[in-house]
């Protein structure tokens, strides 16, 4: 899912970027820097047991990340939370990344750290 220039301009005219977008900027940099992604629409709709999963599942070199991305002021369920807890008490990376976390690089820097932590 790739970004459009009409909605990249929303958002670059100070208005809040939606989740959707975020998810396509998002995805597009894993893309690039090798990361296999898949992407779940809305864990809701998939099964009852696979609500609140994460957005994104990341995976490279033996490494998985989950990520859940939020519009800004978006919130996480108390089904997110749960699996969350479930995920990083086996180990697992769980990232919750709002559109900040894409201005500031931190989305990126997290992408690229796995890379030179191989």
């Amino acid at each position: 899912m790739s970004i459009t220039r009409r909605q990249w301009e929303r958002y670059a005219d100070g208005k809040p970027m939606l989740e959707s977008d975020l998810q396509g900027l998002v995805i597009n940099r894993a893309e690039e820097l090798g990361w296999a992604v898949i992407h779940i629409p809305d864990s809701r709709k998939v099964a009852k047991s696979a609500v609140g999963w994460p957005d994104l599942l990341l995976y490279r070199d033996g490494v998985i990340i989950f990520a859940e991305l939020k519009a800004k002021g978006g919130r996480l369920r108390p089904e997110q939370q749960a699996w969350h807890k479930v995920l990083r008490d086996d180990g697992y990376e769980v990232n919750v990344w709002y559109e900040d976390a894409w201005h500031n690089g931190n989305i990126d820097y997290a992408l690229q750290r796995q890379e030179e932590d191989r």
